[in-house]
């Protein structure tokens, strides 16, 4: 499909519809994920599971759909670890089997793994730039506002 991705219902909501145009009422309303980490993370990838997901399944952005892109992220996240640690003890520079010089492969993974992870962390609005986008309103507490209204009733 050509053009611009929708934004989904709920972020047309938080950013107060700027566009002013009729708001969706029949898009899905998947359920929250679980902070459990899937078995197959371990390591840095698991570790990265644990600091993230508690914080996004509380802010409501983590469903179950989403669950796989999150995984991914760690996936890559774990790899990219990976890289760094092994890159302490190579060379920046090898030397190719004519006798030239290049960059070691390995950064050029790394560099693609930061990149995957960039695209993962704003696709979840992890980045600072993605959040800014963002704009949550408090959450309403029912049984204050339900207080107020009996309140305001007896006066």
């Amino acid at each position: 499909m050509a053009g611009r991705r929708p934004t989904p219902t709920q972020l047309k909501i938080l950013n107060g519809n700027p566009g002013k145009r009729a708001i969706r009422t029949d898009e899905p309303n998947p359920a929250q994920a679980s902070k459990v980490c899937p078995e197959f993370l371990t390591g840095d990838a698991a570790a990265e599971w644990d600091r993230v997901v508690g914080e996004l399944v509380d802010c409501g952005i983590l469903t179950l759909p989403d669950l796989k892109t999150l995984e991914a992220y760690c996936v890559v996240y774990g790899q990219w670890r990976e890289i760094q640690e092994r890159m302490k003890s190579e060379d920046w520079v090898v030397t190719t089997a004519s006798g030239g010089e290049k960059l070691n492969p390995l950064l050029t993974y790394g560099n693609t793994c930061l990149d995957q992870m960039r695209k993962y962390l704003i696709e979840m609005g992890m980045t600072p730039a993605a959040r800014s986008r963002v704009r949550a309103s408090p959450i309403k507490n029912d049984n204050a506002n339900k207080a107020q209204g009996y309140f305001k009733k007896a006066r």
